[in-house]
């Protein structure tokens, strides 16, 4: 079965650009969304619950689900 995980980029300006590679698939994308660096949570792999962000977790989510459908669908 597929999985991903997200892992961040620290950009010059601060933020960061959230990636996502997958286990099963060779591949790195970026999400092209950008978060200030002390929202991230590395362990969690997910934005902290912030007002700000709380539509960032569903993105990551959505393409969770995306990708592990694919797999399942193409396999």
């Amino acid at each position: 079965m597929a999985s991903i995980k997200f892992h961040q980029r620290i950009e010059t300006n601060g933020k960061t650009l959230i990636l996502f590679t997958s286990n099963q698939v060779r591949m790195r994308l970026s999400t092209g969304s950008s978060i200030p660096v002390k929202a991230w949570y590395s362990d969690d792999q997910k934005v902290k619950p912030l007002k700000e962000f709380a539509e960032f977790n569903k993105l990551l989510s959505c393409i969770d689900n995306f990708v592990v459908q694919g797999w399942n669908y193409y396999r």
